[in-house]
């Protein structure tokens, strides 16, 4: 139900963009239909909100609001003139309309306002979900909108609430200002309750296939619904108990289906409370206790509406910061795989030309009078073994390179450390750089070989950058809970910064710790510093996050 903000302030501007090509005959005959079709409705619905009407003015309850704000917010603001003579048009047909100009006129301003403050409204919104970045998120701007629209609209009506004639038939100003906030909430009530669902259709109208709520599941239903029937058996209870109406326990299970389960499931159940509370106030009660309850259903759907929209824009970040992590960590080990190409040049070639070497030594041996049998054995077993080395190379290549696959496996730390060796050995050797390898201590852990190893590579590579033609010593030592990798850092003069942005540092410390461990930092030394990663024997499921 609840379209994306800026989907919605797009499809105004491709349909206003569509229009300006239609020939001018089309353009007017699709306004014309428009404003007919809201004028039919605004007929209809208007003698629907009569039912609770209280006043000179107002209704409790102005479901045509809803259809009004859907229009303007999926045609734009432009429209609101052309609605606003729609409503016009309704009201001379049913005579609401004094044959006095001066009447006539303040009664044709008391219809047209409103429609135009809605319009105003809209365009304010849209305005400030492009211009605030922390408001645009959907369905966030959207949500907004609901509630800031009939609000603004009510403000605006209340210089011509104390002007209009009919308010002499008020007894006093406060009366007025009464007048303006059953505005108000019969506004409230129509757009929140209708301009979802009619977005809705006119999005199907469009040909769009809205998208289904993911967190809606069989159970998830089950929850809510037994969270709002107990909520409402609750304020039943308190009603026969002769304590009054106390509809809090609803407001609160409708803000926890809305955090828990987004704005559509939380429209839905104010949908439901609100229709239960028209049903029930539809006749024999006073204007203060229908007022009261009215207010109440606002505040539910409000409060419900608002937070299933921050529930569903703070999961459209956080999917979004975890679709642009793993594009950081896939940049940065494509940018890791550098350094690896000049060890993969450097470790294939000599067992290439070795191969080539022995590849002509058994030619040789096939084309000699006598073939030795043992000899040409262990030639065959020699480019064998070196077929082998190269494969697991290949292997270990495509595997860094892509993206990450599979789960947890049996890590060896000896391999693991000798790998990240053998990646950055040829940048080290182009900077002249002495790697040494102080300790290994064996330690088997469970973790993800891809990222552990991307982990180390980077932290190598830093390094290697801050150490020219000086000293980088590794150590691999068990603890009683893991294994500690330390990195340090000796450089042949004061340390310099690298330059980098210290993307590798952060990439290094996010893989780490989705595997439950942490990286220590001491670079008190002026000369380099030591960086110690510190794993647990068994970690986290959820390493491939990273």
């Amino acid at each position: 139900m609840c379209r994306d903000s800026n989907t919605g302030i797009a499809m105004a501007a491709m349909s206003s963009a569509d229009s300006s090509l239609m020939p001018l005959g089309r353009r007017w005959s699709a306004v014309g239909a428009i404003c007919i079709g809201y004028g039919v409705a605004y007929f209809a619905l208007h003698a629907l909100a009569g039912f609770w009407g209280e006043g000179a003015v107002y209704s409790l309850w102005f479901p045509i609001a809803g259809v009004r704000f859907a229009l303007l917010w999926r045609l734009g603001a432009r429209m609101a003139p052309g609605l606003a003579l729609s409503e016009l048009g309704v009201q001379g047909l049913m005579g609401a309309f004094a044959l006095a100009p001066l009447p006539a006129l303040n009664a044709a301003a008391g219809v047209a306002l409103p429609v135009l403050a809605y319009g105003v409204g809209v365009h304010i919104s849209q305005r400030i979900a492009h211009r605030v970045t922390s408001l645009n998120v959907a369905p966030l701007p959207l949500g907004l909108a609901l509630v800031i629209t009939p609000i603004f609209a009510a403000t605006a009506s209340l210089p011509w609430a104390l002007l209009d004639q009919r308010s002499a038939q008020l007894a006093s100003i406060v009366a007025a200002l009464a007048q303006v906030v059953v505005f108000c909430v019969g506004d409230l009530l129509g757009v929140l309750m209708l301009a979802p669902p009619v977005l809705w259709a006119i999005a199907l109208a469009s040909g769009e296939k809205p998208r289904r709520p993911e967190r809606l599941t069989v159970a998830r239903l089950i929850e809510a619904g037994g969270l709002l029937i107990f909520a409402a058996l609750v304020a039943w209870v308190v009603w026969r108990a002769g304590l009054g109406v106390r509809l809090e326990p609803v407001l609160l299970a409708t803000i926890w289906i809305g955090l828990r389960l987004g704005c559509f499931a939380a429209w839905l159940s104010s949908f439901m409370v609100c229709c239960a509370i028209l049903v029930f106030t539809r006749g024999g009660l006073g204007l203060d206790a229908r007022l009261e309850l009215h207010m109440l259903a606002t505040a539910i759907a409000v409060c419900g509406f608002l937070a299933g929209s921050y529930s569903d824009a703070e999961r459209a970040l956080l999917a979004d910061i975890a679709r642009r992590d793993r594009l950081l960590y896939q940049a940065d080990r494509l940018k890791t795989l550098r350094a690896m190409s000049l060890a993969v040049i450097h470790e294939v070639s000599q067992p290439l030309s070795l191969l080539a070497i022995e590849a002509r030594h058994m030619r040789a041996l096939t084309q000699a009078p006598r073939i030795d049998p043992e000899e040409l054995r262990e030639t065959a077993s020699l480019i064998e073994r070196k077929l082998e080395s190269v494969t697991d190379l290949v292997r270990r290549l495509r595997g860094f390179g892509g993206r990450t696959q599979g789960g947890h496996e049996r890590l060896d730390s000896g391999i693991l450390v000798k790998d990240a060796l053998e990646i950055v050995a040829a940048e080290a050797k182009a900077r002249r750089v002495e790697i040494r390898q102080a300790a290994d201590e064996r330690v088997t852990i469970d973790g993800n070989g891809v990222e552990l190893r991307q982990a180390l590579v980077n932290l190598l590579l830093n390094a290697i950058a801050a150490a020219p033609a000086g000293l980088v010593v590794v150590a691999a030592r068990s603890t009683r809970d893991g294994l500690r990798i330390e990195v340090e850092t000796h450089a042949a003069g004061p340390s310099a910064p690298s330059g980098g942005m210290g993307i590798g540092l952060i990439v290094a410390r996010a893989i780490v710790e989705a595997h439950g461990g942490r990286i220590d930092e001491d670079s008190s030394d002026r000369r380099g510093g030591i960086h110690t990663i510190i794993l647990p024997r068994s970690v986290r499921a959820d390493v491939d996050a990273a």
